[in-house]
C-alpha cells in the first residue's frame, strides 16, 4: 500500500471515528434526557402519592381522635353517675348516722336522768333514814 491510500484509509477511520463518536454523544445524551424525565416524573408520582398516604393518615388521626374523645365523653359522663350515686349515698349514711345518733342521745339522756334520779332517791332514803 502506497502511503497516500494509508493516509486515505486514516482518514476514513477518523471520520468514521468521530462520526460514530457524535453518534454515541448524541445517544448518550438522548438517553441521559430520557432518565431525567424518567426519574422526574417518578419523583413526581412518589410525592403525589406520599401526600396522598399523609391525607389519609390526617383523615384517620383525626377520626381516631374524634372517637377518642367521645369515649372518654362517655367515660367521664359514667364517673360523673358513679360519683353522684356515691354522694347520694353519703348523704343517705350521713341522715342514718345522724338518727341513730340522736336516738342514742336520747337513750343516753333517758339513762341519765334516770340513774339520776335513783340516786337522788337514794339520798333522799338515807337522809329519811338517819333523821
Amino acid at each position: 500500500m502506497a502511503d497516500e491510500e494509508i493516509k486515505r484509509l486514516l482518514e476514513t477511520v477518523v471520520t468514521q471515528s468521530a462520526a460514530a463518536h457524535a453518534e454515541t454523544r448524541r445517544q448518550l445524551e438522548t438517553t441521559a434526557a430520557e432518565l431525567r424525565r424518567h426519574i422526574e416524573e417518578t419523583a413526581t408520582g412518589t410525592r403525589r402519592q406520599a401526600e396522598a398516604v399523609a391525607v389519609d393518615l390526617r383523615g384517620q388521626i383525626e377520626e381516631t381522635a374524634a372517637e377518642t374523645r367521645r369515649y372518654f365523653d362517655v367515660v367521664a359522663e359514667r364517673l360523673r353517675s358513679d360519683i353522684q350515686t356515691v354522694a347520694e349515698a353519703v348523704v343517705v349514711t350521713n341522715e342514718k348516722f345522724d338518727r341513730r345518733f340522736d336516738e342514742f342521745e336520747v337513750k343516753v339522756d333517758r339513762n341519765f336522768a334516770e340513774t339520776h334520779a335513783m340516786i337522788r332517791f337514794s339520798h333522799a332514803d338515807l337522809e329519811s333514814r338517819t333523821q
